[in-house]
């Protein structure tokens, strides 16, 4: 099957293939290189726990604002001093 390379290296899975394939938007993808065959090949990877959990993170993280590093610190300090045992 002969696809095209596109802006930043990017290649298009044909639909059918990605049906047999079983892949979905948001499948994490592996790819190998073999130097020897100049060839490039993937496979459909399940997440690894750690990569589940952050991407829960991610979900519940949706549309909100993050504080800036600024706002970060002030909190850690306000809440150093707010402390009982301070």
């Amino acid at each position: 099957m002969l696809v095209e390379l596109q802006g930043e290296g990017r290649i298009v899975i044909p639909p059918a293939l990605r049906m047999k394939i079983g892949l979905k938007d948001g499948d994490l993808v592996e790819l190998q290189f073999n130097p020897q065959q100049g060839s490039l090949s993937l496979r459909r990877r399940e997440p690894t726990k750690s990569e589940q959990l952050a991407g829960s993170f991610a979900r519940h993280a949706a549309n909100k604002k993050f504080p800036c590093r600024k706002q970060m610190n002030e909190a850690v300090a306000k809440g150093l001093t707010d402390s009982p045992d301070a």
